[in-house]
């Protein structure tokens, strides 16, 4: 019972860190259930057949980003339509006259 009661007050202690770093508690929850893997990859251990679970940016807080194909190929997708809808969709000076 004493080592579930300090289990217990580190999961607390973490999670309150977390939430001051910026996590919502739904992105936290939402981490937590999808642990079976590795939950984070550098780019160069990608080999482009990952299913990818979720995905989330940090902007003033973790956001939750909606993926459609969940390869690599498909968090980049998501991402880029991510900063066009922030940028108000505006489009950015054209070069060498295209």
């Amino acid at each position: 019972m004493e080592k579930l009661a300090i289990l217990l007050k580190a999961l607390e202690t973490a999670y309150g860190a977390l939430v001051s770093e910026g996590f919502s508690g739904d992105s936290l929850l939402h981490y937590l259930q999808a642990r079976g893997g590795p939950a984070l990859l550098p780019v160069s251990a990608l080999s482009g057949g990952e299913v990818v679970k979720a995905l989330y940016i940090y902007e003033d807080g973790w956001k939750p980003v909606p993926l459609g194909d969940r390869t690599p190929k498909g968090v980049l997708l998501a991402v880029l339509d991510y900063l066009e809808a922030r940028s108000g969709g505006a489009e950015r000076p054209r070069k060498f006259g295209r």
